[in-house]
């Protein structure tokens, strides 16, 4: 079994995919699986290259940075020539490259979209998207093997875009670092922390939670806004900030990595993604594993935050924030660290990067053989 896992780019500019790509890659080389990893390259591939060891991802000249394109791609899957390739998502270059290459050689083709066919990224530029959805990315997605998802409510965005191939439902795993300890060296003065760490963009909602923060701040907490981002659309949010007075209570801060990224969700009283949309959310799983509490949005599949009583599960909108903030600011340290405590088991329990691993390579021997049906795939 000879894997191609396809993304866009393997360094932080891709983001949530490639935290999904990286350690799946890695897990499923541990269970004796043949991966090569194509991508395109990025100003940032070679710094986070030798996170991907023991993989050796091969890297591709984009020539049209907006649309993806490399004259490269054909020759690479050519030298690769994989029984199978894992394309992870949508909207760019590599998906008519992939396409094109899997029809001609009648090879298998597993497609993620991570998120982006859900109803807010559909609607989004979609005066660009729609040319593509109708001259070869619908015929993509509906001729693939498979549609691989993190949910069920990822699954059903899948089918309201009229797709009706296969769909496998396997989740994100979590994998945090033994080592780190909450820190209970806070100084007693020090305000308590409520975190935003993600990738800085419009669909976060993060202009509701600076409106909400307006309506229930208090001058004992304060909220530290991480992650790469538009440099203009960072400078809107700092402006909305200071236009309502709260600079105070924001920090902003750059994208951390490695072992300080965990740190700082660590050491955090409450974490917040107020999305308007997202296919899984993996900064939540990894906030919870840290024992922290959680606030997000019913844009995100994260129902399970009220069955395990860790978090808010809240409607999207400024209100719903503002008394989900207020909530969570009323109880007390020791309430919150029992939600911490909940939630790390929760993820313990459901979200397990091998468990995940072993599924994804039952779902490509099922694609290649036909034989064994999982019982994580709908027809």
């Amino acid at each position: 079994m000879k894997i191609c896992q396809s993304i866009s780019s393997i360094s932080r500019i891709a983001a949530g995919v490639s935290g999904f790509v990286l350690p799946l890659s890695q897990h499923l080389v541990k269970l004796n699986v043949t991966v090569d990893v194509l991508s395109l390259a990025d100003e940032h591939s070679i710094t986070d290259l030798p996170l991907w060891y023991p993989l050796q991802p091969s890297l591709l000249k984009n020539y049209i940075k907006s649309f993806g394109y490399s004259k490269d791609f054909k020759a690479a899957l050519d030298a690769m020539y994989p029984s199978l390739i894992h394309q992870h998502g949508l909207w760019l270059y590599p998906s008519l490259a992939i396409f094109k290459w899997t029809k001609k050689n009648r090879a298998q083709r597993v497609v993620s979209p991570h998120g982006m066919l859900e109803t807010w990224a559909w609607r989004h530029k979609n005066w660009k998207k729609r040319p593509i959805w109708y001259l070869w990315e619908k015929r993509n997605l509906q001729t693939a093997a498979v549609i691989h998802v993190t949910s069920e409510q990822e699954m059903r965005g899948v089918r309201e875009r009229g797709i009706t191939s296969p769909i496998a439902i396997i989740p994100i795993g979590i994998d945090v670092p033994d080592i780190l300890v909450k820190s209970n060296l806070k100084h007693p003065a020090a305000k308590k922390t409520i975190l935003f760490l993600s990738r800085i963009h419009s669909v976060k909602g993060l202009e509701n939670l600076i409106h909400a923060w307006h309506k229930v701040k208090r001058d004992d907490w304060q909220i530290i806004i991480a992650g790469p981002g538009d440099a203009d659309y960072i400078g809107n949010l700092r402006g909305l900030v200071e236009k309502l007075g709260l600079s105070a209570y924001f920090l902003f801060k750059e994208a951390v990595y490695g072992d300080d990224k965990w740190q700082l969700i660590t050491n955090a009283d409450l974490f917040v993604l107020p999305s308007f949309s997202e296919n899984f959310g993996i900064v939540i799983a990894e906030a919870l594993a840290c024992q922290v509490p959680v606030i997000t949005t019913k844009g995100t599949p994260w129902e399970g935050l009220i069955e395990h009583n860790c978090g808010w599960w809240i409607d999207v909108g400024v209100e719903p924030l503002a008394e989900a903030l207020n909530n969570a600011m009323q109880l007390s340290s020791e309430q919150r660290q029992l939600m911490g405590q909940r939630g790390k088991q929760y993820m313990q329990q459901a979200f397990n990067w091998q468990e995940s691993a072993i599924k994804m390579k039952m779902l490509y021997k099922w694609v290649l053989t036909k034989n064994n049906k999982p019982n994580f795939v709908y027809l």
